[in-house]
């Protein structure tokens, strides 16, 4: 089944439209109420039974069903990834804590709260022209092709243990949820938050450590 999709919408979500299609979904593109063309899978490419989404769900899975975890992982290391801005050390450890994720030994664990944060400095980064669309996809896919688990019981946290450590250490709720998971899991943090790392420092959670 196609799903219609005016001409200038088509256009403007082009990029998406073409995620989608890989996917294996159908679209027939119209102009004024009249159907021009049909945007479908390329022969050469195989269906696909899951979308972007399901298959983004499968690699940041609920740490549950993992078999290990060795970090931590927050948005200031993530984010990096796309940007490469900052201090030439910090723009190092970012790159290292990717080659240490392209292990297949290496898996990380994040609040849930972590994929929100992804997405809106990615959003806004558009906005402002500071990436492209096609770029920010590009750099989703990567983050499909590494281990990354989301934890269950951010939530429930958020209104106890959570609050006490942002209030310990004057973090804003979502650097504290942060600490609080690696707390918690007896993880080490990647982090490249200075505010996040005195705070760890000072609740005894190491930085993870690049071999």
């Amino acid at each position: 089944m196609k799903t219609e999709i005016g001409a200038y919408e088509a256009k403007t979500k082009l990029p998406e439209l073409l995620r989608q299609v890989k996917a294996g979904k159908r679209f027939t593109i119209t102009n004024r109420g009249e159907a021009i063309a049909d945007l479908v899978p390329s022969e050469s490419v195989k269906p696909k039974d899951k979308s972007a989404g399901a298959r983004r769900r499968k690699h940041q899975r609920t740490h549950r069903r993992r078999p290990r975890v060795n970090f931590v992982l927050d948005a200031s290391v993530t984010m990096r990834w796309l940007f490469l801005d900052g201090k030439p050390a910090e723009r190092a450890y970012a790159l290292k804590v990717l080659d240490a994720m392209k292990q297949p030994e290496t898996s990380a664990l994040v609040p849930v709260t972590w994929g929100l944060e992804v997405s809106n400095v990615i959003a806004k980064a558009e906005v402002k022209g500071l990436v492209s669309e096609a770029q920010s996809e590009a750099f989703l896919e990567m983050l499909e092709s590494v281990d990354i688990g989301a934890d269950p019981a951010t939530f429930s946290r958020a209104r106890s243990d959570t609050l006490q450590i942002a209030r310990r250490y004057r973090l804003s709720a979502y650097d504290a949820s942060y600490l609080e998971l690696a707390m918690r899991e007896g993880l080490p943090l990647a982090t490249l938050d200075e505010d996040l790392q005195k705070a760890a420092n000072k609740a005894g959670v190491k930085r993870f450590a690049i071999r």
